[in-house]
């Protein structure tokens, strides 16, 4: 039997967008100079050491089919890019036409999701309109049972300002992190929060602002004012909140009656100077929900409870000095309770990189738009990468302590986690990778991928204590037909012994299967294009279907 996890990101994503972030840090700790990104050719992008060779050559395809990329949205839509690596390349990129000349792209999207099992479908589709100096997006998306669409999202920006739907992070998230985040466990570079301010595309019902904002010059400082009025699904007894989802799902009477059931008014500035390499920041929010609180007092909740408005202030620090990156931030809530989060990452060389963060946070300190869990609890994240000839090393360890009781965690409780990881890569694009990690239990992988002309084979397997999990796959790939094969032989002990494997899926989606139990599960991606303006992909597997539909429409 499986059980069939989406929305989650996938960690090999997470592993690239940390690597490419890395390097970029890397590089623009030597050269902060610019580069058209229309304007280079595929050996000067792989000269430069910031794209993995997959990224050169989807960005080489895309440009050949759709012409130049005019925005970091539409960077966006080129495979192997996810918007953590978008925004790792920040102000080294611009995205001026290579003809010298402005232009409009529309590209249109529908994506219908089919679980045989199950009644209902859900479908997303999504049209973007990118130019030199603007974007907008809008989405329509809906849920098995639900009627479509039932959510709507969109934006439109146009030089630093914003107005719609949009994700927003400063500093290092202790105040403000909407959006994706990259995964706890990446290279080092990882560790570095990065300002980011964007429309929010994705089909995530929370965690976003609407709104409007700018971003801009004010004198000698960088300003980013904010606000937002974004409504929160939640339960509401005798005119209170009892619980606020997250998932965004309304098939259910009691579902439909949560959505948007109270609002949250935002509000937010954050002022910024640069000297130098050196960047300073001050940033502060306020914020409330529009209905009392009136959920029970538990133990381990008493210390995150808030009524009224409420908000939060820090000042942050991001600077570079020779080989060292130095970042910190520090925040207090409404009642001062104080989070701190610091570190350095050093990179003498592009062979050898490490990082040391640590965390501190009140167990009465509350954000409610921080990113992760952050309160109570003390902790160090170390992370380490080296090159030595063809083969790539990484290691990473996180240790935690809680101080005050939590749920499902004891006052006084400690977490640690580790991971080791090598990768091999060959001339011809061959690779093997080996990984060692523990958390709750040991677990180890290997995996290998050989390319042999159109055609690419890998095979994986991936065990724990309680059981494991292998996989043969192929795919291949034509100037207009793509296809991709897996199938999965699964052996573990129940639930306790699940492995999670990412699985190739369609554009703009992640997924992320649980395998648990004995068995054996299949998939087939098959992508067709019949013109150069037209993308059409199919997802076939036990139980499930998904197609989707790409249109490029030229300006």
């Amino acid at each position: 039997m499986r059980r069939k996890i989406e929305g989650m990101k996938s960690p090999l994503a997470a592993v690239a967008a940390a690597f490419l972030f890395l390097s970029i840090a890397t590089a623009a700790g030597r050269s902060a100079k610019q580069f058209n990104i229309n304007d280079l050719s595929e050996r000067e992008l792989d000269s430069l050491h910031l794209l993995t060779r997959f990224q050169v050559r989807s960005l080489m395809d895309y440009r050949r089919q759709w012409g130049d990329i005019l925005s970091a949205t539409e960077l966006t839509l080129v495979d192997g890019f996810t918007e953590d690596d978008v925004e790792a390349l920040g102000d080294i990129v611009t995205y001026e036409p290579s003809t010298g000349r402005g232009r409009v792209k529309h590209l249109a999207s529908v994506r219908i999701r089919k679980n045989w099992n199950a009644e209902g479908f859900s479908m997303t589709s999504k049209y973007k309109l990118t130019g030199s100096t603007f974007d907008a997006a809008l989405t329509l998306d809906n849920d098995p049972l639900e009627k479509f669409p039932d959510f709507i999202s969109g934006y439109f920006k146009y030089k630093g300002w914003i107005a719609g739907d949009y994700d927003l992070r400063l500093g290092q998230g202790l105040v403000m992190s909407t959006g994706m985040s990259l995964s706890a466990f990446g290279e080092p570079g990882s560790q570095i929060g990065r300002d980011s301010y964007r429309g929010h595309t994705s089909s995530s019902e929370s965690n976003f602002l609407r709104g409007v904002a700018w971003n801009g010059p004010l004198k000698r400082f960088d300003l980013t004012a904010f606000a937002s009025f974004n409504g929160v699904d939640a339960r509401i007894v005798d005119g209170a909140y009892t619980s606020i989802a997250t998932d965004g799902l309304h098939a259910t009477g009691a579902e439909r009656a949560k959505k948007n059931s109270m609002r949250e008014p935002l509000f937010g500035v954050s002022l910024a100077r640069t000297f130098g390499t050196w960047k300073v920041a001050l940033t502060t929010i306020a914020y409330s929900y529009t209905k009392p609180n009136g959920r029970k007092v538990q133990e381990y909740n008493r210390l995150q409870m808030y009524d009224g408005w409420w908000g939060n202030v820090s000042a942050s620090l991001y600077g570079i000095a020779g080989t060292w990156r130095i970042f910190a931030e520090a925040a207090l809530d409404a009642h001062l309770a104080p989070a701190v989060k610091a570190g350095a990452l050093w990179a003498p060389s592009y062979a050898i990189e490490m990082s040391l963060a640590l965390r501190a946070c009140s167990p009465s300190y509350i954000a409610t738009h921080s990113a992760g869990d952050a309160y109570n609890q003390i902790g160090a994240q170390y992370a380490l990468k080296f090159i030595a000839g063809k083969w790539k090393f990484n290691l990473n360890a996180d240790f935690c302590y809680y101080p005050w009781y939590r749920y499902q965690k004891p006052a006084g409780g400690v977490s640690f986690k580790a991971r080791a990881a090598a990768v091999r890569t060959w001339p011809g694009g061959a690779s093997l990778q080996a990984q060692a990690s523990y958390s709750d239990m040991i677990k180890g992988k290997v995996q290998m991928k050989i390319p042999v002309g159109a055609f690419q084979f890998g095979a994986k397997v991936e065990a724990n204590p309680k059981g494991f999990a292998l996989f043969a796959e192929a795919s291949l790939r034509t100037r207009k037909f793509e296809a991709s094969a897996r199938v999965t032989y699964y052996n573990t002990d129940g639930w306790d012994g699940r492995i999670y494997l990412y699985e190739r899926s369609l554009p703009e989606s992640f997924s992320t299967q649980a395998y648990y139990g004995k068995g054996v599960g299949e998939y087939l991606v098959l992508k067709y294009s019949p013109t150069h303006t037209v993308d059409l992909w199919l997802k076939i597997q036990q139980g499930y279907c998904a197609f989707f539909t790409r249109i490029f429409i030229p300006g």
